[in-house]
């Protein structure tokens, strides 16, 4: 029983290192494709070509696709904003054509002799601009709309009056027919953003009457 037992323990154990010799390789195997890379070449021959998509193509034509939506889109707005004018100017004439007709009676009593005060206090008169041309525009500077519109248009007359050869000097004057609201130092900041030789005048209800 002895050499039986001798004889197969000598077997079981060529087994084992059968079996330790397989795993061993397995691990090593298993480690060494973690650590190798994907291919290497010894020879002298260059490594085989692969080629290269070329995205260039693409990315050229996505460009020229977005200029040319660019260029449609601000075509088109330019277009919608000349129709919307147009639009704008039919209905701006319909609605004149439609005002009733304003008809006036009497003779505005315009012209003659004045006292007034101007915006840093001082009291004038028609005196004072005697020989002087005058370009005279009455208002208030609670007007929302109207009189900035005027006022800016009388500076761009003065404008271009001064840049005449030999014209003669213009000199533009604001009076205010609103001098319960409208104080000397309000009318001098109003008139800041307008013609720099404007001169606002104001009063009371019976001097500007």
């Amino acid at each position: 029983s002895s050499g039986i037992n001798a004889e197969y323990g000598h077997y079981f154990k060529q087994i084992n290192l059968r079996m330790a010799l397989r795993l061993c390789t397995r691990r090593y195997n298993l480690l060494t494709s973690c650590i190798r890379p994907k291919q290497r070449y010894f020879s002298s021959e260059p490594p085989p070509f692969k080629k290269q998509k070329s995205t260039g193509l693409p990315i050229l034509l996505a460009s020229l696709g977005f200029c040319t939506a660019a260029a449609g889109a601000s075509f088109w707005f330019s277009d919608y904003q000349k129709q919307r004018i147009e639009e704008q100017k039919k209905e701006e004439m319909e609605r004149q054509k439609n005002k009733p007709n304003v008809m006036s009676k009497g003779k505005p009593l315009l012209g003659g002799p004045f006292v007034l005060v101007d915006t840093d206090g001082n009291t004038v008169s028609d005196k004072d601009y005697l020989g002087k041309w005058l370009l005279i525009y009455f208002g208030f500077t609670f007007c929302p709309d109207i009189c900035p519109e005027e006022l800016e248009k009388i500076t761009e007359t003065v404008n271009l009056i001064d840049n005449l050869p030999n014209a003669p000097k213009i000199q533009p004057i604001f009076i205010s027919v609103d001098p319960k609201r409208d104080t000397p130092e309000l009318i001098k900041t109003y008139l800041e953003d307008f013609h720099p030789r404007f001169i606002g005048l104001t009063g009371t209800s019976a001097q500007i009457k």
